[in-house]
């Protein structure tokens, strides 16, 4: 399964402009939409939670909801590095 991932660099909070500075584009090749799901949750959206600059988002809109529905589950979540306290 092919996963394409957009990352978009913001300017930081105290700059009042808001606009995007880059995005780039991110491609997630595993043979499972788990296992796409499971990388793109540790190698992106789970490692950069807390940079406010950085924004992390699957381009195609049926696969992000999936991905919404694969980690409300909290097994996938918690065995996949999610603090859970």
């Amino acid at each position: 399964m092919i996963l394409k991932i957009k990352k978009e660099k913001t300017r930081p909070w105290w700059v009042k402009t808001g606009e995007t500075i880059t995005t780039e584009f991110f491609v997630i090749d595993k043979p499972t939409e788990g296992e796409a799901f499971a990388d793109y949750f540790r190698n992106f959206e789970n490692e950069y939670k807390h940079c406010n600059d950085l924004q992390f988002s699957i381009v195609n809109e049926q696969l992000a909801a999936a991905y919404r529905a694969w980690l409300g589950n909290a097994f996938n979540y918690a065995s996949n590095g999610g603090d859970m306290l």
